[in-house]
C-alpha cells in the first residue's frame, strides 16, 4: 500500500500515536470493558519504535516528486507533494507533533472523484497517453454514483474517448450504458447517433439526431444533423437547418458565451466559406493563443483557403504535447 510513493507502514508508524490516544479516550467513555483496553495497548505498545524497515523508509522520497510540478491548475500537485514532504520531515523531527500529524491524516483522507480522474485522463490525452487516459476515465465513471449526471457524463467521455480512437463497438456499449442508468440522457442520445453514422447505420443515426434534437435545443446536435443532410444531398433541409443554428448561435453570443469554435465550424462544413471562419478563429486565438484546439481550428481554416503554411504553423502549435487525435493528425496530410 502506498501513498504518493510512501509505504503506508511508515506513514501509520507515524500516526499512531494519536490514533491510539483518541481510540483509548473513545473505549473509557463508551464502554466499561477493561478488557478491550488492554487489547488495544498491546496492539500499540511497540509504536514508540520503528522497526529497521521501518527507520530505513523515514528517509525515502514519494515517487511523485521526482515527477514534473507544472501539471494541474496553479501548481496544486506541487503544492500538494510539498505539504506532504515538510509534514512527514516535521514527524520525522520530532515524533510529537500532533499539527503535523493531523495534516497528514487529512491529507492520508484525500480520494480522488470524477473530477481529479476526468483531469488527469484529459491531460493523458492531451500528451498523446491514449490507453492510460482511457483508463482514468474508467476511474472516473466508477469514483460516482450510477445514473447521476456527473457519473454520467464521464461514462459519455468515455465513450467519446473509444469513438475518437475507432474503438466504435466499446464507445456504443457505455453510450447505451448511461442511457440505461439515465433515459433520455439527450448527449447520450446524440452520441450514440454520432457512432452508428460512423458505422454507416444512417439512418439509425439519423432517428437518434432527430430524438436527441426534440430533448433540448443543443446546437452540436443540429450541426450534425445538418452536415449529415448536406452529406445526403438535402441541401434545402441543410440550408434550413443552418439558418436556425446560426440564430441559436447568436442567441447564445448574445446572453455572454463565446461561439467562435462554433462558428467556424458552421463556415467550414456547412457553408464552405473558410474567409468567413478566419476572424472567429482569430478572435479566439487572440484569447488563447497556447490552445490546442484553437490551434487546430485556425489549421483547418487556413487548410481550407489554401495558405499551407499559416496551416502548418498552427499545426505544429496543436501538435507541440505530442497528441495522438487522428482529426488533428489528418491534417498533416
Amino acid at each position: 500500500m502506498f501513498f504518493l510513493g510512501a509505504p503506508a507502514e511508515l506513514l501509520l508508524w507515524q500516526v499512531r500515536p494519536f490514533f491510539f490516544f483518541h481510540l483509548s479516550a473513545i473505549v473509557l467513555m463508551h464502554t466499561k470493558h477493561l478488557f478491550l483496553l488492554l487489547m488495544i495497548l498491546a496492539l500499540f505498545s511497540n509504536c514508540g519504535q520503528p522497526t529497521t524497515k521501518q527507520a530505513n523508509n523515514t528517509a525515502s522520497i514519494p515517487e511523485l516528486l521526482k515527477r514534473p510540478k507544472q501539471i494541474g491548475p496553479e501548481g496544486e500537485m506541487a503544492s500538494m507533494l510539498e505539504l506532504y514532504d515538510r509534514m512527514a520531515g516535521n514527524i520525522k523531527a520530532n515524533p510529537k507533533d500532533v499539527e503535523s500529524k493531523l495534516t497528514l491524516i487529512e491529507l492520508l483522507s484525500i480520494r480522488p472523484d470524477i473530477r481529479s480522474y476526468s483531469r488527469v485522463s484529459c491531460l493523458r490525452e492531451i500528451y498523446g497517453q491514449v490507453d492510460p487516459a482511457i483508463e482514468a476515465m474508467k476511474l472516473a465513471v466508477s469514483a460516482g454514483y450510477p445514473g447521476v449526471e456527473p457519473t454520467e457524463w464521464a461514462r459519455l467521455t468515455l465513450g467519446n474517448l473509444y469513438l475518437r480512437y475507432g474503438k466504435v463497438d466499446s464507445a456504443i456499449y457505455h453510450y447505451k450504458m448511461a442511457l440505461s442508468a439515465r433515459p433520455n440522457y439527450p448527449f447520450a442520445v446524440a452520441a450514440l447517433a454520432r457512432a452508428e453514422a460512423q458505422k454507416g447505420n444512417q439512418a439509425e443515426a439519423d432517428k437518434l439526431i432527430n430524438q436527441a434534437c426534440e430533448l433540448i435545443p443543443e446546437v452540436s446536435f443540429y450541426v450534425d444533423k445538418a452536415i449529415w443532410e448536406k452529406k445526403k444531398g438535402n441541401t434545402d433541409l441543410a440550408a434550413k437547418l443552418t439558418q436556425a443554428i446560426m440564430g441559436m448561435l447568436a442567441d447564445d453570443v448574445e446572453s455572454g458565451h463565446k461561439m467562435g469554435l462554433e462558428y467556424v465550424e458552421v463556415y467550414l462544413e456547412l457553408l464552405n466559406d473558410p474567409t468567413k471562419a478566419l476572424p472567429f478563429a482569430m478572435e479566439e486565438y487572440t484569447a488563447r493563443p497556447d490552445n490546442i484546439d484553437v490551434n487546430h481550428a485556425l489549421a483547418r481554416v487556413y487548410k481550407a483557403m489554401g495558405n499551407q503554411t499559416k496551416a502548418q504553423e498552427h499545426f505544429q502549435k496543436a501538435m507541440r504535447t505530442n497528441s495522438k487525435n487522428p482529426e488533428l493528425l489528418a491534417l498533416a496530410q
